[in-house]
């Protein structure tokens, strides 16, 4: 679903009648961005798709596209493994948090080491003070069972042109169902 949905909706956020805009892409439980059999997980389908936007941009001479990445991992090891395979994809770094690239230099990404209670509430503390978030959609895919509250999600969709997808395991829920 994301490789094949986030490029197009990345065109339609940005290339829109209104002019360029900028888009914000969220993952709140990014894992260490590759699987154990060198798959890639979310995080690095999301950045790829956003490599392969920047570059159908310059082929056709339009202008570059301000895109935001916003991924969260709370398990430390995770986290690591996670901003090592970025900087595997050519962005750089000097505290471990903010990415950016000499090559695609509209695509900036961040990576935190949070609940995504906390990660989420940080993203929406900027619409609490009146402002809007910018063209955003949010992955979530939590691994087992999660304390997330379903406010933060509907508070979240208030934003205009937000969209959210909830990879929601079943099997996993069940594991801890007496929890």
């Amino acid at each position: 679903i994301l490789k094949k949905y986030t490029i197009p909706w990345m065109r339609k956020i940005i290339l829109n009648k209104y002019g360029p805009r900028k888009c914000l892409i969220i993952d709140g439980f990014a894992g260490p961005g590759k699987y154990d059999d060198d798959s890639d997980g979310s995080p690095m389908i999301l950045i790829k798709n956003a490599i392969d936007f920047y570059n159908q941009s310059k082929k056709y001479r339009w202008k570059d596209p301000q895109i935001y990445i916003l991924l969260n991992e709370l398990d430390s090891e995770n986290h690591k493994k996670l901003i090592e395979n970025v900087k595997v994809l050519g962005f750089e770094t000097s505290n471990n948090k903010t990415f950016h690239s000499k090559k695609y230099t509209s695509i900036k990404i961040v990576i935190e080491n949070k609940t995504f209670e906390l990660f989420l509430n940080n993203i929406l503390s900027i619409t609490r003070k009146g402002s809007s978030l910018i063209p955003s959609f949010c992955f979530v895919d939590p691994f087992g069972f999660s304390s997330t509250p379903f406010e933060l999600f509907k508070e979240y969709l208030k934003n205009e042109n937000s969209e959210l997808l909830i990879n929601f395991i079943y099997e996993f829920t069940n594991r801890f169902i007496t929890h």
